[in-house]
């Protein structure tokens, strides 16, 4: 199969596809899986043969053991993870399936796995929930990561889950929450992975030497990552004390469709500002990229709302932008800030909304159509009812259905 990126005129034609042409974009094919069957459980034992009546007792054991084609089952409870290793609670190393059959780990069905880090001490300046690593064609459906803290004297921060040298995965329905450190981390050389239906909240630093509250992000690939064509679709971010989604100093190709950020920049569950608080922060990136003339981020129908920064910013990021019918609302800062970078470049915004938003829109740059800052624009705004972005998921693990204050937007 050919690979399509996002800066190919072939991926631009195919942003609004449902869920299954993502797949073959990102050459990742969920082929039903016909191989062997484990269990893992905290009632288990890692001596055991890992079936239903014997399961094993950790997710570690799954390292080395999963061939293309099995699946696993992670048994609902609570999970503690190697306390013998302050750097690495949970390690998934070495799994791949291929193309035609990944490797499976899902929660078992109507069961809800937590992997609890509350009663750890950090010792270790950056420590890692969970590290997906050297791991391709891999499907994680349904476990939730909660309780790590950061190591009290700042010297560094956590990580909920890490993607390193990880490809064509697929993450689904995964929760981080209350955590002091980051959630979401596409590392280095991890390329063409979905991030489905995901939820980073109530996230935050208090600790940081020299910039307490501004380092936790929600999503983030930073730092010169060379990470390319990953999406993320139907994840959410909110109440966290940074960014909920931070693409700082990386110039891969990415896509965020149906995507919501809202209460970041904030101390998780009030209203106190503490970080930069933007909702999507979409770069920069380093000057050698090779395609600054074509679109390297696609955003759309995606929601910002209620963040103490922007909406959604550019960031500096010195390349082409497509963004589709997004909402940006009572943000403290700008809803759209995309006049970083001069002489401009050529952006596409078409069918955006900005709704009490302290400054809808800076930069003039804009190839535009449809957006509420148009001068011949006529539609009337009716504003979100930002709790509402917070329901519980659909039984299905969707989106709740988003509320407006008078009715719904067409």
């Amino acid at each position: 199969m050919k690979k399509e990126h996002l800066y190919s005129k072939k991926w631009l034609s195919f942003y609004s596809l449902p869920l299954c042409a993502f797949f073959l974009l990102s050459n990742f094919i969920a082929i039903p899986n016909y191989g062997r069957t484990y269990f893992v459980s905290p009632k288990g034992n890692d001596l055991n043969p890992g079936t239903k009546g014997q399961p094993f007792q950790s997710w570690q054991k799954l390292s080395g053991l999963l061939l293309p084609g099995d699946t696993a089952f992670i048994r609902g409870g609570t999970y503690y993870g190697n306390a013998g290793s302050q750097s690495i609670f949970y390690h998934l190393l070495n799994i791949s399936g291929n193309s035609k059959n990944a490797v499976s780990i899902f929660n078992y069905p109507g069961e809800a796995p937590v992997l609890n880090l509350s009663s750890i001490n950090i010792t270790y300046p950056n420590p890692t929930a969970l590290l997906i690593e050297n791991c391709n064609y891999l499907h994680l459906k349904g476990i939730r990561i909660t309780g790590l803290k950061q190591i009290r004297n700042g010297t560094g921060i956590s990580r909920g889950m890490e993607l390193r040298n990880a490809s064509h995965n697929l993450i689904e329905q995964v929760e981080i929450d209350h955590l002091e450190g980051y959630g979401f981390i596409i590392g280095e050389n991890s390329n063409e992975n979905l991030f489905l239906n995901c939820d980073a909240h109530h996230l935050s630093d208090p600790n940081t030497q020299g910039g307490n509250w501004s380092n936790a992000n929600g999503f983030q690939c930073t730092g010169g990552t060379k990470a390319r064509g990953n999406i993320f679709r139907g994840c959410r971010a909110w109440w966290i004390s940074d960014d909920g989604f931070d693409l700082y100093g990386v110039d891969g190709d990415f896509l965020f469709d149906r995507c919501w950020s809202f209460w970041n920049g904030f101390k998780p569950g009030t209203f106190i500002p503490v970080g930069d608080g933007d909702g999507f922060k979409l770069g920069p990136q380093s000057n050698s990229h090779p395609f600054k003339d074509s679109v390297t981020r696609i955003l759309t129908h995606c929601i910002a709302a209620g963040n103490r920064g922007s909406g959604f910013d550019q960031n500096k990021g010195d390349f082409r932008f497509l963004l589709k019918d997004n909402i940006s609302q009572s943000n403290g800062s700008y809803g759209f800030m995309f006049d970083y970078i001069h002489p401009h470049r050529s952006q596409q915004f078409l069918g955006n909304k900005s709704v009490s938003d302290k400054f809808p829109r800076r930069g003039d740059e804009t190839n535009g159509l449809g957006n509420s800052w148009d001068k011949n624009f006529s539609q009337t705004l009716y504003p979100l009812n930002i709790n509402s972005l917070a329901a519980k998921r659909t039984r299905e693990g969707n989106l709740p259905q988003p509320k407006y204050i008078t009715k719904s937007l067409e």
